[in-house]
């Protein structure tokens, strides 16, 4: 009577092949994510700073302000889905240079914009 199925080397030689693969493949996945992660970051940072530039436009034209200016991104920029990311930005009529610190749960970036 012949057996269907596999035997215990065939099984652990399988399970050895899978374990290799998974060595292989999870730091590779693990940096794609932090790649990712970073640069949505980053691209939000220079959101940001397009919108302190809009908003410091608007208050110099009404005659709010004139002078350097902190910005709240949530409250003052009116941005309300900053999700896990947080901070101030700041600008500088004096150097034409608008200075972000935005943060989350991982990351700290200042931004420099000319």
């Amino acid at each position: 009577m012949k057996r269907k199925g596999f035997t215990l080397v065939e099984l652990l030689a399988v399970i050895v092949v899978l374990g290799v693969i998974m060595i292989i493949a999870i730091p590779a996945v693990l940096q794609i994510m932090t790649v990712a992660k970073w640069n949505s970051f980053k691209n939000y940072a220079n959101r940001i700073s397009n919108e302190t530039i809009k908003q410091y436009t608007k208050d110099s034209i009404s005659g709010i302000n004139t002078r350097t200016k902190i910005y709240n991104i949530e409250k003052e920029l009116e941005l309300s889905s900053t999700g896990d990311f947080k901070g101030y930005s700041l600008i500088s009529p004096t150097t034409n240079k608008v200075y972000l610190t935005l943060y989350d749960k991982e990351y700290a970036y200042i931004a420099v914009k000319i």
